[in-house]
């Protein structure tokens, strides 16, 4: 997971301002090689709102990420998470790479604990990944 401004630029989601908008990057990769349903799942640190985002990202085509991007079959950003389900994964033996990108706003100032995000397989939740949880700092 990686985070970033509108413009391309690296943000330190530990360090951000009220209202600044970042995009967040998460690049999943599935090693098992079959057809899944997946959940991403990203509960918002209590500084934090997610907005909804326009999936035009034609003007972001020169991103790293942006040949990897997955449409989601499910999307929903509830008050205290963003939510994602992906049908995803390849039969080939290869391992499956893919991006999602969803937007977040700095609501309030304050020091917040954002718990931890996971993607999991939503038929076999014994297949999951969980990822560090960061301390959000917003201040102006």
């Amino acid at each position: 997971m990686h985070y970033e401004d509108n413009q391309g630029n690296a943000v330190d989601i530990t360090q951000v301002k009220p209202n600044q908008q970042i995009l967040a990057v998460a690049t999943v990769t599935m090693q098992r090689h079959h057809k899944a349903d997946v959940l991403f799942a990203y509960p918002l640190p209590a500084g934090m709102t997610s907005i909804a985002l326009a999936q035009d990202f034609e003007d972001k085509a020169d991103r790293p990420w942006f040949d990897k991007l997955l449409q989601p079959s499910f999307s929903e950003d509830r008050d205290d998470r963003h939510l994602a389900a992906f049908n995803a994964g390849n039969t080939s033996g290869k391992d499956t790479v893919f991006t999602h990108v969803f937007m977040l706003r700095a609501a309030r100032q304050g020091v917040w604990h954002a718990p931890a995000y996971a993607i999991e397989e939503m038929y076999q939740p014994q297949y999951r990944a969980v990822y560090p949880s960061p301390t959000v700092t917003v201040k102006p």
